[in-house]
């Protein structure tokens, strides 16, 4: 990691070094297009209800929580009046988010551990 050898010395220059090579590392893994983030356990922690949905999930963060799922069918009717009022049909919709599951996934601050086929159903109506 460091260019140089520990010794007792300090060195305005070898401190400098070695902090460039550690901020080298640093690679963020947050793209451009991330806008969905899990609130971190620290500050969940301070007030839990401010950070959980309470009714409705939407997406995979959220989506096997037990208590959200009595809005699961409530979901599935709106979906179904979304989609007959549409003026593309079925098809088209999933053929859409299929061709965003590489964009929609890097919307998540964290990898998702879904398949595509699973994303592209969490994208379309889940």
């Amino acid at each position: 990691m460091s260019k140089r050898k520990s010794g007792t010395n300090m060195n305005h220059n070898n401190l400098v070094i070695d902090i460039e090579a550690i901020l080298d590392q640093a690679k963020s893994p947050i793209t451009d297009d991330c806008c969905i983030y899990r609130v971190p356990y620290e500050v969940r922690e301070v007030s839990p209800d401010a950070y959980t949905p309470k009714y409705i999930s939407i997406g995979p963060l959220h989506h096997f929580d037990r208590r959200l799922q009595n809005m699961k069918m409530h979901k599935y009717v709106y979906f179904k009046q979304f989609v007959s009022r549409a003026k593309n049909k079925l098809e088209d919709l999933i053929s859409a988010v299929k061709d965003e599951e590489p964009r929609l996934r890097r919307c998540y601050s964290e990898n998702l551990e879904i398949n595509p086929y699973e994303l592209v159903k969490w994208g379309t109506y889940k």
